[in-house]
């Protein structure tokens, strides 16, 4: 057997070798590629794992709107003058037709006048045309005026008052409206715009 065997390696020895070198390489490269194969399937697996989802901030509720105020009378008194931004009313007082950015109520001198709803002294002054004025400011952009006041002793600036308290009293201190005798004008804006007066009482 041991010659036989000389003689095959003498005849093919070379061939022999060459086989067992190309089947080397090949299991060598065979082993790489399968290295290969093993580490793509560790990423995808590890890929493919579920993400947290992040805890998020619950979302806080919107903003609800400030109620609008009701507005009540702020005195006892015939409407004399209605609110008339658009058409002109005869001035007697000025003897011209004016526009009326408010609305009138006639009264006795020194009937008192209320704040027709709650809200925060603003403003307490006189007006050159219209004479004693005290502004309150309320919730939503809204002003309340009261001018032709008698007097100014009784708004004080920054002071909270309830709807119905006393801030002033009937007067003639309005000089465009001198001729209407003692009488309240009273006006209401919306952020800065005149809004039409209505009243719950």
């Amino acid at each position: 057997i041991w010659k036989k065997a000389q003689v095959v390696w003498k005849n093919y020895g070379y061939y022999i070798s060459l086989v067992c070198l190309l089947s080397l390489f090949g299991l060598a490269a065979w082993l790489y590629r399968t290295g290969n194969h093993d580490a793509d399937a560790v990423y995808a697996a590890s890929a493919a794992q579920p993400v947290l989802a992040q805890e998020t901030a619950a979302v806080s509720p919107a903003p609800t709107a400030e109620p609008e105020p009701s507005w009540r009378k702020p005195v006892q008194g015939e409407l004399t003058a209605a609110y008339s931004p658009d058409e002109l009313q005869w001035n007697e007082t000025l003897s011209q037709w004016r526009t009326h950015g408010g609305v009138d109520f006639s009264a006795d001198t020194g009937s008192v006048v209320m704040a027709a709803a709650d809200g925060v002294i603003s403003a307490a002054y006189k007006d050159d045309l219209m004479g004693y004025t005290v502004e309150i400011t309320h919730s939503g952009g809204w002003v309340s005026r009261y001018a032709c006041l008698g007097t100014l002793e009784m708004a004080d600036p920054g002071e909270t008052v309830k709807q119905g308290a006393t801030i002033g009293s009937v007067g003639t201190s309005a000089l465009a409206e001198a001729a209407d005798g003692p009488h309240l004008h009273f006006e209401l804006l919306k952020d800065g715009k005149p809004q039409t007066p209505e009243f719950t009482d």
